[in-house]
């Protein structure tokens, strides 16, 4: 069998066919390894800004705790609980907190986006709380 094409132009009925699977497998493996991924929020995971919401509480409430000054123990005690009465205000369970958190770890770039919303948002509170005292 020749590589060349038949002198008069017309293509065997044979390669056509064998062309045919190789494009039918191809389609096949593009549409299942593209369509079978699974969404941030098929897989309970927080959007950025619901994200960035949540860390804001947490590290509110950690600093809270801080400002304190208890002994470690004690403060742990204290924030577990704070964070517990936090995240049941937002309504989101300490496991999908983690496991967003978890999530975001494995792409970098979209956890820097969380991140520096995250830092925004606290300098415009720390800003507004300067300028407006007892206001947060």
């Amino acid at each position: 069998m020749s590589i060349l094409p038949p002198k008069n132009g017309v293509r065997p009925i044979g390669k056509v066919k064998y062309y045919l699977y190789y494009f039918i497998f191809f389609a096949f493996l593009f549409c299942n390894t593209s369509c079978g991924t699974k969404t941030a929020k098929e897989q309970g995971i927080l959007s950025h800004s619901e994200m960035v919401n949540a860390l804001i509480d947490v590290y509110i409430t950690e600093q809270k705790v801080t400002v304190l000054s208890l002994p470690r123990d004690s403060s742990a005690v204290l924030f577990k609980k704070l964070n517990e009465r936090v995240l049941d205000s937002l309504h989101v369970q300490d496991s999908v907190l983690k496991k967003s958190y978890n999530y975001y770890l494995d792409r970098p770039l979209e956890l820097e986006e969380i991140y520096t919303a995250l830092v925004d948002s606290l300098n415009l509170r720390e800003q507004r709380a300067v300028s407006e005292p007892g206001r947060l």
